[in-house]
C-alpha cells in the first residue's frame, strides 16, 4: 500500500499538469487563429499632452521618442517570435474607438492609418496588469480579452554556470542558462515565445 505522502505527491503532480495545460473554447481559439490579435501599445497621450500644456515641450518630445522606440521594439519582437496568428497594433488611447469599429490600426511606421481594414472579429491583446485593482499588487502578463488566455512573463535567475546577467534586449529565446530579469514591465523575446507556444497549445487542446 502506497504511503499518504506518496499519494499526495502524485496528486500535486497531476494538479500542476492540469493547470499548466491551457484550454480555450474551440470557437474562440479558432477565431483568434483566423482573425488575429489587436495588440495594445501604450502611447501615454494624456501624460504627453500634460507636459505640452505645461510648456515642457522638450520633456513631452522625449517621452514621445522613448515610447515610440519601445513600441517599435515590441513590433520587432512580434515579427521575430510570434507566428500563431496575424498581429495588428493600436495605441491604448484609441481603445474605445477600436471597440466601436473605427479604423485606428497602426501601419509599419507606427502611425494610425484609416486605410487599414479591421479584422472581422476584434480580439484585443495586451501586456500589462489585467485591471486597475491589480495595479499595486498585480504583475504584468499577456492576455486576450474574452478568451481566458493569460500568460505570465518569463522569470529566470542566473544558473550556477552562468554568473553574467543578461539584459532584456539581449536575452535569447532559448537560453542555455537562466536569465536574470531586470524589469518585468519590459517585454523580452522569451515572453513572446512563451505566449506563442501557449496559444498553439490551446489550439491543440480546446475545451
Amino acid at each position: 500500500m502506497k504511503s499518504p505522502a506518496f499519494l499526495l505527491v502524485i496528486a500535486l503532480v497531476l494538479l500542476v499538469t492540469a493547470c499548466s495545460t491551457p484550454h480555450a473554447p474551440r470557437p474562440v481559439i479558432d477565431s483568434v487563429k483566423t482573425n488575429g490579435i489587436c495588440f495594445r501599445l501604450m502611447d501615454y497621450r494624456q501624460r504627453i499632452e500634460y507636459f505640452e500644456k505645461q510648456g515642457q515641450s522638450q520633456r513631452a518630445e522625449e517621452e514621445r521618442r522613448k515610447q515610440l522606440e519601445y513600441n517599435r521594439y515590441v513590433q520587432k519582437l512580434f515579427r521575430e517570435n510570434f507566428d500563431f496568428c496575424p498581429v495588428y497594433f493600436f495605441y491604448a488611447s484609441e481603445n474605445e474607438a477600436l471597440l466601436q469599429g473605427q479604423r485606428v490600426l497602426l501601419n509599419e511606421n507606427m502611425e494610425t492609418d484609416s486605410s487599414l481594414s479591421l479584422p472581422s472579429k476584434i480580439h484585443i491583446a495586451a501586456y500589462s496588469v489585467r485591471d486597475v485593482g491589480e495595479s499595486v499588487h498585480g504583475s504584468e502578463r499577456f492576455y486576450i480579452l474574452g478568451t481566458g488566455m493569460e500568460v505570465r512573463p518569463a522569470f529566470f535567475m542566473p544558473s550556477a554556470g552562468n554568473k553574467d546577467y543578461v539584459t532584456p534586449e539581449n536575452a535569447p529565446v532559448e537560453p542555455k542558462g537562466f536569465i536574470f530579469r531586470l524589469n518585468q514591465n519590459t517585454l523580452i523575446a522569451k515572453d513572446l515565445h512563451k505566449f506563442n507556444k501557449k496559444l498553439y497549445a490551446a489550439y491543440s487542446n480546446p475545451k
